[in-house]
């Protein structure tokens, strides 16, 4: 009688005992299986537009959208709300400038980004300015006429 003890039906303690590793592999398996699938099973994955990725600082991110994407660095791209104080819209190189970030605005150079011309220009700088990004203005003052327009920025240029 004890060479038969173990064998046969498992206990409901045994069931017991093995039911949260069995949940867990269940679960592993689920994730698994949706990771090959395309899920994403733990958080979402949220796209960023080039000026967004300026806005946040990802180098990465904005070298990818330009030379593998091909996503035109002088182009007004939409930003989410809370990233730039109620801007809705910016081309990468006003992000730079609004988010005070003289290495993205350099980076964003580099990747083939223009700083415009006449009036647009003055707007640009005017916005620095306002956004009291100096060290972004001094690198836009080195790109494009090379004029120093701050003499004409109103105190309402900042957005």
């Amino acid at each position: 009688m004890i060479a038969d003890a173990g064998r046969g039906r498992p206990s409901w303690r045994q069931w017991l005992a093995a039911a949260p590793p069995l949940v867990a592999f269940a679960g592993s398996i689920t994730v698994a299986v949706g990771w090959v699938a395309g899920a994403q099973p733990f958080w979402g994955l949220q796209e960023l537009t080039l000026s967004e990725a300026v806005a946040t600082r990802d180098a990465g991110e904005v070298t990818r959208l330009v030379e593998r994407e091909r996503i035109d660095p002088n182009r007004s791209w939409p930003v989410r709300p809370g990233l730039l104080d109620g801007v809705t819209a910016a081309t990468p190189l006003e992000a730079a400038v609004l988010a005070r970030r003289a290495e993205m605005a350099g980076l964003l150079l580099r990747l083939g980004a223009v700083v415009p011309d006449g009036r647009s220009r003055t707007a640009l700088i005017c916005l620095g300015v306002g956004a009291s990004a100096g060290d972004v203005v001094a690198l836009l003052l080195e790109s494009g006429d090379r004029s120093d327009p701050r003499a004409s920025c109103q105190p309402s240029d900042h957005r």
